[in-house]
């Protein structure tokens, strides 16, 4: 166990904007930052998976923001640098259905990397996924990275003037 329960506990009764100021939010930061940049930058691609999974799968207080990073990462590395994209798929899909954590800009990248994938036509060649990206592409409605009716647009005014 890296992060100490009791304190895990105490820190969910904190309101979210005061848990980045905790120990082990320091050390979410800190392996977050270990996995994104030195272990893929050494090309340690599978340890670095380890740790985003760990960072998504055993703790959802700290950096709650960065999950929707985590699960982008995640799929990348395995689709790209692993060769993995029926993990990678199941990974985007994951990370579209945490609408708890995982806000629209986050969601709106985590479908267009699977918008990505649909359009590779090599993944069409693997039978778990040709039925996958077939379904998902024949009802487009299923994965929205936003609600239909989440942004209105903003009202406009024009001013009129003249220069003297």
């Amino acid at each position: 166990q890296i992060m100490n329960p009791a304190l895990i506990e105490h820190d969910q009764t904190l309101p979210v904007y005061l848990r980045k100021f905790t120990a082990n939010s320091v050390l979410v930061k800190l392996l977050s930052m270990y996995a994104g940049e030195v272990l893929q930058r050494l090309r340690k691609y599978d340890e670095a998976n380890e740790l985003f999974a760990f960072l998504l799968d055993s703790q959802g207080t700290y950096l709650q923001d960065a999950r929707a990073r985590w699960f982008e990462r995640l799929a990348l590395n395995l689709e790209m640098h692993l060769k993995r994209p029926v993990e990678a798929y199941a990974v985007l899909e994951r990370g579209l259905a945490d609408t708890r954590h995982v806000k629209k800009a986050g969601r709106l990248a985590l479908w267009q990397r699977l918008c990505k994938m649909r359009q590779t036509k090599r993944y069409l060649n693997i039978k778990e996924l040709k039925e996958k990206l077939l379904l998902s592409q024949d009802d487009n409605d299923s994965i929205q990275p936003v609600e239909k009716y989440d942004f209105i647009e903003a009202p406009t005014v024009e001013i009129e003037g003249s220069l003297r």
